[in-house]
């Protein structure tokens, strides 16, 4: 690759190229030759697409041409590896009464548990929290059924039936709520970190000695149920209501200072408006969607008519006029 060429995240370029199909890589190779080569992205099955595809519409099909060929022009931004590195001076929000409290947004789809383990192998880390289940106790080490992933960004799996497994080496000693030290036993939850993900065979391996993370090293070794974070609680909940009408009621969601905190924990500040900086500004005219454009001028001629029905079949006739 040449020195001028940006270094774009061949991993994120993939992803996109399976999710959007062949379609997506020919107008990149016929933009950019053999760039996709160059960064090693070869041999891609497209398995994403091929699911939605049943659920596209011919119609939509210059639209969808226009969304790929704004994303291989726009590619230098969309694909920056600096915009997936998580800054450590972001700040987080001080209590809950800043945020909505809500379920993993998992719960409230019905998703197969192929494609939810599948996601879960893609996204899990190294230094990831996991809280788990010991089933067996040996002299290797703790076999474990991991219950959720994560401390603050939960996703909850304790029906899928993960295994993980920690290393004597890498066990702490067992420290109840009275201080008291114990060795672990079947059935007592611990919270590791993760040390290394083997997707292909979906395997873990993990730890507790706060090797990858200090944010989390206090929380590890044995964990007690009234600890969970409350996202997995909620989630423990029949569930009944939607998502939308769950967030309108949290009080977090209502809080007017909740979008300064958003914006901060998402390292923006007050300054940015988006983490790609070809965004933090006004988006050129001659760069609009136009048929986007016309379709939400039409939702929202169809919404007001709708709404002045509603207010004329009421009584109220000034509202429905305005």
């Amino acid at each position: 690759m040449s020195e001028l060429e940006p270094q774009l995240s061949s991993d994120l370029i993939a992803r996109s190229l399976n999710y959007h199909g062949q379609m997506l890589q020919k107008t990149w190779e016929s933009e950019k030759s053999d760039n996709l080569q160059k960064m090693g992205i070869n041999n891609l099955e497209f398995t994403v697409y091929q699911q939605r595809q049943k659920y596209l519409s011919f119609q939509d099909r210059g639209k969808r041409l226009k969304l790929q060929q704004f994303i291989v022009k726009k590619s230098n931004e969309l694909f920056d590896p600096n915009v997936m590195q998580i800054e450590e001076t972001r700040s987080r929000p001080v209590d809950s009464g800043h945020f909505a409290l809500m379920p993993p947004f998992g719960y409230f789809l019905s998703l197969d548990k192929t494609s939810r383990l599948q996601h879960l192998f893609q996204i899990l880390k190294i230094g990831d929290a996991i809280i788990s289940n010991v089933t067996t106790k040996n002299n290797a080490g703790l076999i474990l059924k991991v219950v959720c992933v994560g401390l603050e960004n939960v996703y909850s799996v304790d029906d899928l039936n993960v295994k993980a497994f920690c290393p004597t080496s890498k066990l702490i000693s067992a420290v109840d709520k009275k201080n008291q030290s114990r060795s672990f036993m079947v059935n007592d939850l611990v919270c590791c970190e993760v040390l290394e993900v083997i997707p292909e065979c979906e395997k873990i391996i993990c730890g507790m000695s706060g090797t990858y993370s200090s944010i989390h090293r206090a929380r590890l070794g044995l964990f007690h149920p009234e600890d969970f974070p409350e996202p997995y609680k909620l989630a423990q909940e029949p569930r009944t209501e939607h998502y939308e009408s769950m967030l309108e009621k949290s009080v977090g969601f209502n809080n007017p200072n909740s979008i300064n905190c958003l914006s901060n924990s998402m390292g923006l500040g007050q300054l940015h408006f988006s983490n790609m900086v070809a965004l933090n500004g006004r988006f050129p005219e001659m760069e609009y969607a136009t048929e986007l454009r016309q379709a939400q001028a039409t939702k929202w001629a169809f919404r007001s008519v709708a709404d002045g029905i509603e207010h004329f079949k009421a009584g109220r006739q000034t509202e429905a006029f305005q």
